[in-house]
C-alpha cells in the first residue's frame, strides 16, 4: 500500500484516488488510507461505522453527501479527525 501513497506536507496525502486531510490532530497517511478504504469496503452504501485496522485499533467513519469540495466523508482516529475527498 505504501508505494501508492503520496504525502503532501503534514496535513495532506493522496492514495487510492482520494486526498486525505487532517482537520484535527495528525493522523499518519497510512492510517488515513487504511481506515477510509476499510470503511468503503465494510459500508459500500454509507452510514456511520467503526472499522478495525490492521494494527488492532479502530476508527469511526461516516460519509457525507452534502459537503462542498468533493468531500466524501470523515473519520475519527485516536482523538484526531480527517476527511477524504476526491
Amino acid at each position: 500500500m505504501s508505494s501508492s501513497l503520496a504525502a503532501i506536507g503534514q496535513n495532506l496525502c493522496q492514495a487510492s484516488g482520494y486526498t486525505f486531510e487532517n482537520t484535527r490532530g495528525t493522523t499518519p497517511c497510512e492510517i488515513m488510507t487504511e481506515a477510509w478504504i476499510n470503511y468503503r469496503l465494510d459500508s459500500p452504501t454509507g452510514g456511520p461505522r467503526t472499522v478495525t485496522l490492521e494494527n488492532g485499533t479502530t476508527a469511526f467513519c461516516t460519509d457525507t453527501t452534502r459537503a462542498a469540495g468533493g468531500v466524501k466523508g470523515t473519520c475519527e482516529y485516536n482523538g484526531s479527525e480527517f476527511r477524504a475527498r476526491l
